[in-house]
């Protein structure tokens, strides 16, 4: 069957159609799923990087932590070649009457007591690094001779602190007062001793 031009450029038009259709759905309509896939990898990618920086906000914090624990790890080492060991809180009454004894103080009495109410008692529970001693001392002198006690003392490398200090008139004494001292000094706890003495009660230790 013969077609005239009019027809035939019809059916040539349809045909074009026909393939411009079929281009579409092989062509264009896959790129959907590729876009879907590219959004879900877009989210991924999005996911790794929160990730990294999460990583990264993590490293930089344990950094940091490491940092103040060398800096409180240095101000402990400072602190204990400061101060002296606990086992030398034995010979703590007999190494004060020796510096009242040049200063020409009469002690009538030294004991050790410990502090209550300090402010390391509310601090969190833990290992202890230092503990801190208060010293009375029951003694006669004169305001000369007592100062040069505090004076000897303050000189020594040990740190000590007046925690208290009254003098009063002896009606027996014309030169001399009595005196009652409270001083407060400290001691670099020994590993593990916090626990020891938490289940030993410490009791006062008069001088001989």
């Amino acid at each position: 069957m013969s077609l005239n031009p009019r027809e035939k450029r019809s059916l040539v038009l349809l045909i074009a159609l026909g393939l411009f259709l079929l281009w579409v759905y092989y062509a264009v309509f896959p790129i959907r799923p590729m876009q879907q896939e590219l959004e879900r990898l877009g989210e991924q990618a999005k996911n790794a990087t929160d990730q990294a920086h999460g990583l990264e906000v993590i490293a930089a914090s344990e950094a940091s932590v490491r940092r103040e624990y060398e800096q409180l790890n240095q101000r402990v080492r400072t602190l204990r070649s400061a101060l002296p060991s606990q086992e030398q809180e034995s010979t703590l009454s007999g190494w004060l009457s020796a510096l009242a004894s040049q200063s020409q103080v009469k002690v009538q009495n030294i004991f050790t007591q410990a502090p209550v109410g300090t402010q390391q008692a509310t601090l969190p529970p833990g290992p202890k690094v230092y503990k801190d001693v208060l010293v009375q001392i029951d003694a006669l002198a004169g305001y000369h001779q007592l100062g040069n006690f505090l004076s000897l003392i303050e000189a020594q490398k040990q740190p000590f602190q007046v925690a208290n200090l009254r003098v009063s008139a002896d009606p027996k004494e014309g030169k001399r007062h009595r005196v009652k001292l409270l001083l407060r000094t400290f001691f670099t706890m020994t590993p593990g001793a916090d626990a020891a003495e938490s289940t030993t009660p410490e009791t006062a230790r008069p001088s001989p």
